[in-house]
């Protein structure tokens, strides 16, 4: 905590300095307040957004951002990775400020979101704004402030049916009943940062009235740095230096009332994403240690480890995104272990089914490729066999992988593993949960299901074979790629696939996505793996050199 003296700035100078000295030997030192900016508005990361947090970082600050939380029903992902990045780091707090940010304040009945409105309105938009920022964000908000600073006694009702959200910016006097337990920042009008939404006061305005107000605690300072111009930037920089040298320091919400943050540098789902030929490598471990080759030693559970990377744990399992230079593909999985894979079964292979790593030395060895590889084998019709993976996709993504078929000459040619990918987490055991499949026959044939069929190809035997998959699992919008013969193009949710270089079936724009009664297409696709049912001989197949590669560009925003 720093301190200064109060008020000797206008005695004159050689009494004051010795006034001065005189009052340290006296221990007549008082705290300077601590000060939590405010900023308003955040919906999508604009040049004024970066220029505020480059400020905030610059001056080794800290600043809260509100976030109007409809903005995130379609958020982008490079917006996901600049939230995240700043959250983890501790150096902006993001808060929940509304869902519509909306108002109707000029009829009779005039209302804002959180004013003058009913019970279920003021829930339901509360309550969406918290499950966003859980579900695209990772991030638990614990801070709320209304859009227009407009609330009542029923946003006292739906904020204390929410036990995370902690702390309450600028609440309404019409809020401020004994049901409230939420701890409250208050807004001093004299000390404003603004006293005209996206204007900041003079700079002499301010200086002016601080003196009296400094023996505040906390002051919050309001600010809306995404309307300011070249003059609000200017009196901005001069409030914050003139708070520095009078002692003050900046904080957060949450750090200023102590309130742990559990969900820093955790994350549930990664994107990846392209911009400007940046793109990003997903990875997930469960042994820290073989990340310390990279020169970055571990700091706790989910810490970040160094600032070029970031860094997400949860639990046991960590994640980092890691920039990759363009074209160099997003995933590659050799089969050197399993680790990749989040679910395999059975857990422990036996004679008749399992999913185990070949080589050359092993019987069967690995003739899908070369060094190690995967085999999956399922002999029993009473056992489930699957090995399924959650990976982050792209929108657009090539998937390829090397299969050989060990047994082509048993039974029940007509079964075999099925390639499905789906919504994260999903269970690729059925086929209602994914959004397509290839199935591997084992009569050396490959099936490409899609929407209203299937159609199929013949592979020769005993030869190592590559799968490949152009998959556009946008909503809308197309996606042109460079296949292996030609261009083509892609519809939306549909895909092409290749064996050996060659086009299965003959559809003009894609295979149109079987979009499963369980698949969520607005969460794309976010799982693969294979999987035989148990009721089936699944045969038994070595897999190798799995790549994923985005291709297309990312919708316009």
């Amino acid at each position: 905590m720093k301190y200064r003296l109060r008020n000797t700035s206008t005695l004159p100078g050689r009494l004051a300095t010795g006034l001065s000295f005189f009052l340290l030997g006296c221990f007549s030192l008082a705290a300077a307040p601590q000060i939590i900016i405010k900023a308003d508005d955040l919906r999508d990361v604009r040049p004024g957004w970066q220029r505020f947090v480059d400020y905030i970082e610059d001056n080794e600050m800290k600043a809260t951002i509100g976030i109007i939380t409809s903005a995130l029903e379609n958020v982008s992902q490079e917006d996901v990775l600049w939230i995240r990045a700043l959250h983890d780091a501790g150096t902006i707090e993001f808060w929940h400020h509304g869902y519509g940010h909306i108002r109707d304040s000029g009829t009779p009945t005039e209302w804002w979101e959180y004013r003058n409105r009913s019970y279920e309105l003021q829930k339901q938009d509360f309550d969406r704004g918290m499950e966003l920022g859980r579900e695209k964000l990772g991030i638990t908000f614990r801070t709320f402030g209304a859009p227009y600073n407009q609330t009542d006694e029923v946003t006292t009702q739906v904020l204390e049916e929410e036990p995370d959200m902690r702390v309450w910016m600028f609440p309404s006097a019409a809020s401020r009943t004994p049901d409230n337990t939420k701890l409250i920042l208050n807004r001093i009008s004299a000390v404003n940062l603004e006293d005209q939404a996206g204007i900041v006061v003079p700079f002499e305005q301010f200086s002016g009235n601080y003196p009296a107000h400094a023996n505040q605690p906390v002051l919050t300072l309001q600010a809306h740095p995404l309307s300011w111009d070249e003059g609000d930037w200017e009196r901005f920089g001069q409030i914050m230096d003139f708070l520095k040298d009078e002692g003050a320091t900046f904080t957060t919400a949450m750090e200023y009332f102590g309130i742990e943050d559990t969900d820093r540098a955790i994350v549930l789902d990664i994107p990846v994403d392209t911009e400007a030929g940046v793109r990003y490598r997903i990875q997930r471990s469960e042994n820290l240690e073989e990340w310390e080759t990279d020169g970055a030693q571990f700091i706790g559970t989910g810490e970040r480890m160094i600032p070029q990377r970031i860094f997400y744990g949860r639990g046991s399992v960590f994640y980092r995104a890691m920039k990759l230079a363009a074209g160099e593909p997003l995933f590659v999985n050799t089969f050197e272990d399993l680790a990749d894979f989040n679910e395999i079964s059975p857990a422990a292979a036996t004679a008749d089914d399992g999913v185990v790593l070949v080589d050359a030395t092993t019987t069967p060895p690995n003739l899908a490729g070369t060094g190690s590889g995967m085999r999956y084998y399922s002999y029993s019709p009473t056992v489930n066999v699957r090995a399924f993976q959650d990976f982050a996709f792209p929108d657009g993504f090539r998937f390829e992988v090397t299969f050989y078929n060990n047994n082509s000459e048993t039974l029940d040619p007509f079964h075999g593993p099925r390639l499905r990918f789906g919504n994260t987490g999903g269970r690729l055991q059925t086929q209602s949960h994914a959004a397509f499949e290839i199935l591997l026959r084992k009569d050396d044939r490959v099936r490409a299901a899609f929407a209203g069929g299937n159609t199929e190809m013949n592979v020769a035997p005993a030869t190592a074979h590559v799968l490949t998959l152009y998959v556009n699992a946008q909503t809308s919008g197309q996606i042109t790629y460079e296949g292996p013969t030609s261009t083509r193009t892609l519809d939306p949710m549909s895909y092409d696939a290749y064996v050996n270089g060659v086009l299965i079936g003959t559809t003009e724009n894609g295979m149109p996505f079987m979009n499963g009664a369980d698949y969520d297409q607005a969460q794309g696709i976010g799982r693969f793996g294979l999987n035989v049912a148990s009721t089936h001989i699944g045969g038994d197949y070595t897999f190798d050199d799995l790549s994923i590669t985005q291709i297309g560009s990312p919708p316009d925003p």
